[in-house]
């Protein structure tokens, strides 16, 4: 039997602003001035088709792409969104051995206090920070089912990838975001 699959247009109508940003932050990433772009927006919208035009321009560019992705159980789960990454890095030999040095990480294990939380995400950071020594790529999709420690490595490496060549790319729906979630706060933060 035949199987048919639907046929996915290259070509994203509507977003020639957006694709513009990202090829600047592309660019600048590239030259080590680091940056975090969010994609917001409701179920449906275009931001999945977004995130894998980006990662398309980025490996035409010549960078090292990773991604993660969460389903709804995952806030939960301590570094979901993290493990999830490390995973497809483990697969790419370009990012050596990064994917199993972030799996070897446990989010449960001595994360009950702040200054334990604390020390897990700057040694998580740290770690990726170091392994970014050409244009790398790291994204993550579907942050509305994040959890909080995930959420704060993402933030960390944000601030500490300034000066690298480093594009950290979040996918997110607005509209599940409850007033008060800590994504809002973190969000702020940033």
């Amino acid at each position: 039997m035949i199987q048919v699959r639907p046929l996915l247009s290259p070509l994203l109508v509507g977003r020639d602003d957006l694709l513009a940003l990202a090829n600047r932050r592309l660019g600048e990433a590239a030259a080590g001035n680091g940056h975090l772009l969010l994609l917001s927006g409701e179920a449906g919208i275009g931001k999945t088709r977004m995130v894998y035009a980006v990662l398309r321009k980025a490996e035409a560019a010549g960078y090292r792409v990773a991604k993660g992705d969460l389903a709804p159980h995952d806030h939960l789960v301590p570094l979901a969104s993290i493990q999830d990454l490390a995973r497809t890095i483990r697969e790419n030999p370009a990012f050596g051995t990064l994917g199993a040095d972030l799996l070897a990480f446990q989010g449960g294990g001595g994360a009950d206090s702040l200054g334990s939380r604390r020390m897990l995400v700057h040694e998580i950071a740290d770690r990726v920070i170091e392994a970014v020594d050409r244009p790398t790529l790291l994204v993550f999709e579907d942050l509305q089912w994040a959890d909080e420690l995930s959420l704060e490595v993402i933030g960390e490496l944000a601030r500490l990838g300034r000066e690298r060549p480093l594009l950290l790319l979040g996918a997110y729906r607005l509209d599940e975001l409850p007033v008060g979630s800590v994504h809002r706060e973190w969000r702020a933060r940033l």
